[in-house]
């Protein structure tokens, strides 16, 4: 089938839309990418803000014994 006129005509029509599609796919997989990094850096910015905004932690732990039970 692919090999007759009729399929190499067909194959030369559908080649431009594969080309098209693998296109399509790559431009939305950088929009992906691009997203990601967005969102990783807005975590990173809430963390920070969130571990500036809690009380500072005690440098040891307190002198009290604590119930093994």
């Amino acid at each position: 089938m692919f090999f007759t006129e009729r399929g190499r005509a067909w194959r030369r029509q559908l080649e431009p839309a594969i080309d098209d599609i693998a296109r399509e796919l790559n431009h939305l997989r950088s929009t992906i990418n691009k997203a990601s990094g967005v969102a990783s850096e807005g975590w990173k910015l809430l963390n920070e803000t969130l571990s500036e905004a809690a009380p500072p932690r005690p440098r040891y732990p307190t002198t009290h014994q604590t119930s093994p039970f």
